[in-house]
């Protein structure tokens, strides 16, 4: 993937974030918002895949944000 991501998408719930990822490019990197350990970045290559991962990074999230980005 390239280093730069195309469009940055962030989201504070989980059916809003849900709904985006039928709008969005894939693939993409979800990740806790401000999260620099790439331990809870969850690469998807299709909508399927992003749900459990969208999922994931909610669980992880300290201050309940996510951010989707395309590349």
């Amino acid at each position: 993937m390239s280093e730069r991501p195309k469009k940055i998408f962030c989201f504070d719930n989980y059916p809003e974030a849900k709904m985006a990822l039928g709008k969005v490019t894939y693939p993409v990197i979800i990740k806790p918002y401000e999260c620099e350990d790439k331990t809870f970045w969850f690469e998807a290559s299709d909508y399927g895949k992003a749900g459990q991962v969208l999922y994931d990074a909610f669980e992880h999230t300290r201050n309940g944000w996510v951010m989707i980005e395309e590349h």
